[in-house]
């Protein structure tokens, strides 16, 4: 996939496997309106768009733009990682995030992070795949520790 089918994947929350699966069926959405989305998502972020700018041209309501910025950003950060061991430690750190708002007081709660965390795990291995790599070949970058 090219950077701009893993941008969407990343922003509409769809695993890279099955983003693409729908590639591969030429679904329009994956192939035309979610890349065309993100084209214009990196025009504003370059050209410091306000929000209601963006909002007109994505024809989406005012309250959705600032969201739809945040996904984007995330996202930025997880595809354009240096490595796929990388990637995948942000995509982690920010699954985390993302779910602390919600709670992990309930089974049911820690069960969806555990899911998350199994679908960026996913991402991972297409990620390696791609690039005809092993896991091992992330060994270092995987057991990475910021403070040693």
């Amino acid at each position: 996939m090219k950077r701009e089918d893993l941008l969407a994947a990343e922003v509409y929350g769809y695993s890279y496997q099955h983003y693409q699966e729908k590639l591969e069926m030429n679904h329009p959405r994956f192939k035309k309106l979610m890349p065309e989305t993100i084209s214009i998502l990196e025009k504003a972020e370059k050209e410091n768009w306000a929000e209601e700018k963006l909002s007109k041209t994505l024809d989406i309501s005012s309250e959705h733009v600032a969201g739809l910025l945040d996904s984007f950003r995330q996202a930025i950060d997880i595809v354009d990682a240096p490595t796929p061991a990388v990637s995948f430690r942000r995509s982690v750190i920010n699954t985390i995030k993302n779910a602390l708002p919600v709670g992990l007081y309930s089974e049911k709660e820690i069960e969806k992070l555990a899911i998350q965390i199994c679908y960026r795990t996913a991402d991972l291995g297409y990620l390696i795949d791609q690039r005809e790599k092993k896991l091992t070949d992330y060994s270092e970058d995987l057991r990475w520790e910021p403070d040693i």
